[in-house]
């Protein structure tokens, strides 16, 4: 699994991407009746690159969470190309070991296109050993 970036500004044939970011980070708050402080306009697009089956996919992921992420990295690693080259060993390398599970989804308009919505990070171990508590 490869994790890459493309600046949105650079990214022309990627609209129905760029305005699910920019609908997420206006997202509000189910649990409170304050609204969340919204994400600064998103830089770029984050994107899996992966097999599956054979065939290989590319995704951009419409998580909320990977744009947090470049914002927080931005400010404590000191600029764009250090959030970047952070999000990478995270993203790539740390979650390999994570035992990753892509949650992906459609949408009404195009019901055979999936979108990745989410990743879920889970021990391997952990895992394995509550399978084998099912049999």
């Amino acid at each position: 699994m490869r994790f890459r970036w493309t600046p949105v500004a650079s990214a022309e044939d990627e609209d129905e991407d760029t305005q699910l970011l920019f609908e997420a980070r206006r997202q509000m708050s189910l649990l409170e009746e304050a609204s969340l402080t919204p994400l600064p306009k998103p830089e770029y697009l984050f994107r899996y690159e992966f097999e599956s089956a054979g065939r290989r996919h590319v995704m951009t992921i419409h998580d909320w969470e990977a744009q947090a992420t470049y914002a927080h990295y931005k400010r404590r690693y000191g600029g764009p190309s250090q959030a970047l080259e952070k999000m990478a060993e995270y993203y790539e390398d740390r979650m390999a070991t994570m035992n990753p599970h892509l949650f992906v989804g459609n949408m009404k308009k195009r019901p055979r296109q999936f979108i990745l919505i989410g990743v879920l990070r889970s021990p391997a171990i952990q895992t394995a050993e509550m399978q084998h508590q099912l049999f």
